[in-house]
């Protein structure tokens, strides 16, 4: 069977993926996954000058350069390039160029980093699910995983790779209590530094254990807190400082960071994903209020839901900070969705939880859709409708956006 599904993705790699899901607790189903983001990597379309794979292109092309002399390259990126603060990446990037030159070989390495990672967190919850079969209301929660950092995201290759690391290392501890993988947390952190920043706070978790009664209430604040605009947080700010520090304060709160990722909320995909966040912040507001008795009975999931406060927390705080955005909301949710993907399958859910989750529905989907609206400016019509053999004969670079502009 695992070879038909071989065969199949050479002549089809979406219509593989699609059948491997539905029968997903098939062991190939991860594989099937992986070989795709793979496949992606390799057609992936640079659409726009503001695209953060740019920066890939243009460190690649740093790489190109000073291939044959690492010191060389590494001087140049350390020493002239002061913001480089990752490592990672541009070895990566160095290792690539001593065997080609081409872009779309890059981004296919990368895409096989990413969908290792992509693939085995999405096929942990199909393989712990604890039930023959996967809830009915939980295929939505799936859902909602699988496109939240989806395959398109290798555009911002560090971080996102770095978020399914982090989850990589971090979710067999809290529902098998094993440990074995918090090691990749030390990866996680050198592929992107501000990966340091939750990894504090699972130490500091390790040492205090379960507040859950503390972590709830900061969270409560967290999300209250979260909803206040940037600009008036620094306004407020600026009134209390002495002069000298208002200019340093200013520019960080208008770098250009923070201004794109301002237009992006204030855009009508910005708006939905918000609502998907809000959704499952209420969720989890109702599940402490009404269930924790319920919870508390099942120990491990009651260290789930502690811990996912406590990064819910870390993302509704991050999200105030200048160029912060959406990022580490998004990572939280990777916890939130994944705690309640485990709760559903293993507790059985009172009514009045069952109609909330059934109101919720539209917010997750349509916030769900917010997030694919990124995969439009990166994805190849060869990625829909095409296969591996068709790239000897084809070269398109025109991403799905060329043909559905009103996105």
């Amino acid at each position: 069977m695992g070879l038909f599904y071989l065969f199949s993705f050479i002549i089809w790699p979406l219509g593989s993926l699609i059948s491997s899901f539905l029968k997903y607790s098939a062991k190939w189903t991860k594989n099937i996954v992986w070989a795709f983001v793979v496949f992606y990597g390799f057609t992936f379309v640079l659409s726009n000058d503001t695209m953060d794979a740019n920066r890939l292109l243009s460190r690649f092309e740093i790489a190109i350069q000073y291939k044959g002399n690492l010191q060389a390259y590494f001087f140049q990126l350390f020493v002239f390039d002061n913001d480089n603060v990752n490592f990672l990446e541009p070895f990566i990037h160095y290792i690539v160029a001593l065997f080609t030159d081409n872009f779309q070989v890059l981004m296919a390495v990368l895409g096989m980093i990413y969908g290792f990672f992509y693939s085995r967190n999405i096929c942990y919850l199909i393989d712990h699910k604890s039930l023959p079969r996967i809830k009915l209301y939980n295929h939505l929660i799936l859902f909602v995983f699988v496109f939240i950092i989806g395959y398109w995201q290798i555009n911002m290759f560090r971080f996102w790779t770095s978020s399914h690391i982090f989850f990589y290392a971090i979710i067999p501890f809290l529902v098998e209590n094993k440990k074995n993988r918090l090691w990749w947390l030390i990866i996680a952190c050198l592929l992107h530094y501000s990966f340091i920043l939750p990894t504090i706070f699972l130490i500091g978790y390790l040492f205090i254990g379960n507040r859950t009664r503390l972590y709830f209430y900061i969270f409560l604040a967290s999300f209250l807190v979260s909803a206040i605009n940037l600009e008036v947080i620094g306004g407020l700010i600026t009134k209390f400082l002495p002069s000298v520090f208002e200019q340093k304060l200013e520019s960080k709160l208008s770098n250009t960071r923070a201004i794109e990722e301002a237009e992006k909320i204030k855009g009508m995909a910005g708006r939905i994903r918000y609502l998907l966040f809000f959704s499952i912040n209420l969720i989890y507001v109702v599940l402490y209020l009404f269930h924790r008795h319920k919870l508390k009975q099942t120990s491990w999931l009651w260290i789930f839901f502690s811990f996912t406060l406590l990064m819910m927390m870390v993302g509704n705080f991050s999200s105030l900070i200048p160029g912060g955005g959406e990022r580490f909301l998004t990572v939280s949710a990777l916890f939130s969705l994944s705690f309640l993907f485990f709760y559903i399958q293993n507790v059985k859910l009172t009514e009045h939880l069952k109609l909330i989750l059934i109101t919720n529905t539209p917010l997750f989907f349509l916030g769900t859709l917010g997030y694919i609206r990124y995969a439009v400016d990166t994805t190849n019509i060869i990625v829909l409708l095409g296969n591996p053999v068709l790239l000897l004969f084809l070269d398109t670079q025109k991403a799905l956006i060329h043909y559905l502009p009103f996105l």
